[in-house]
């Protein structure tokens, strides 16, 4: 267990009080009853069962090596070393609150806080950034949470989001024993394409994803339905590439995506695949996937490219459509 002590020292401006936000300062301020420090421990329990959830969907022999770099590749984007972490305490009496930024090495650590007594609901987010995850509303209880950016295709998110939420009551007494349990708000896909030399190019993307995060109440929202941009690595085989990406969970039903009528094959997120020939045309293939992608979970889906672009797949629960020719007579597409 790592233990590193840590001062909430924030101090009362005219501007916050305007706001009806109050800050604890243990230097300058009358602070009767807020000069203990209360040892909060954080456990971070991210994903480190990816090895598990691979293997459950590629148990034969023939895979293992496949499986070895998947978990090389997926397990330091699940499971980094160290993790930024963004707290906020808001008073249940006043509504006043108090906020830290931290970074926490390992998987748990004791935080030194200096509170005053009382009740508070607490907050805690790691895992976000300025780019893919972004944190809004930090001095809202209930709207506090994590967004991804605006636009028809964005950038995977970076870092795995962890969360919690919790009730706490000071008593004033520093020896009080208090917990805090981070869990996953984003999982892990990974595409798995065999595809020829001929193919010049593939991008490939994901969408039906939630497009936000609430943090009070753990809940998903569907506001924007974004092409999600995959990372690509190369495979152990030749002529095998890895397309990857950190994302938001899916809805849990089938639900009517953007543009498209309502679903009654059971489709709830799609995987988009855009294959440039060595004509230069472009194959756009569309993977229906029928289990819903969770908070925490490994996915791992199989393709095979062939030379025209067409996608076909031997993952289970996964149908595939394709249109050659995608990008000809005059139709509209977006800049992907």
């Amino acid at each position: 267990m790592f233990q590193k002590t840590v001062q909430l020292l924030l101090a009362l401006t005219s501007l916050l009080s305007l706001c009806g936000c109050s800050y604890i300062s243990s230097i300058d301020d009358d602070t009767t009853g807020c000069n203990e420090t209360y040892d909060i421990s954080y456990q971070l329990h991210a994903v480190i069962n990816t090895n598990y959830q691979i293997t459950e969907q590629m148990p034969d022999d023939g895979d293992a090596t496949l499986r070895e770099s998947l978990t090389d590749l997926l397990n330091p984007l699940l499971h980094p070393t160290s993790y930024s972490t963004q707290l906020l305490f808001v008073n249940a009496a006043d509504g006043s609150f108090e906020s830290s930024a931290q970074t926490i090495e390992g998987d748990e650590k004791v935080l030194a806080l200096t509170l005053c007594p009382g009740s508070y609901r607490h907050l805690a987010v790691s895992g976000t950034d300025k780019v893919a995850a972004l944190l809004v509303d930090t001095t809202n209880i209930n709207k506090m949470g994590v967004v991804q950016p605006s636009g028809d295709t964005i950038i995977a998110q970076q870092q795995p989001l962890l969360s919690a939420r919790q009730d706490i009551t000071i008593t004033g007494n520093s020896n009080e024993d208090i917990h805090v349990r981070l869990y996953p708000a984003n999982a892990a896909v990974a595409v798995v394409a065999t595809q020829p030399e001929t193919i010049k190019d593939v991008q490939m993307f994901i969408t039906d994803l939630a497009s936000s995060f609430t943090i009070n109440d753990s809940t998903y929202h569907f506001e924007e339905d974004a092409l999600l941009r995959t990372s690509v690595s190369d495979g152990p085989k030749e002529h095998e590439k890895i397309y990857h990406a950190l994302t938001f969970p899916s809805r849990d039903v089938a639900s009517r995506a953007n543009g498209d009528a309502a679903r009654t094959d059971g489709t709830i997120w799609r995987v988009i695949v855009l294959a440039t020939c060595s004509d230069n045309s472009v194959t756009r293939s569309v993977l229906s996937v029928q289990r819903p992608l969770k908070a925490g979970d490994v996915r791992v889906i199989r393709i095979s490219i062939a030379d025209n672009g067409a996608v076909t797949t031997s993952t289970a629960g996964v149908g595939a459509s394709v249109t050659l020719d995608w990008n000809k007579g005059g139709e509209y597409h977006p800049n992907i």
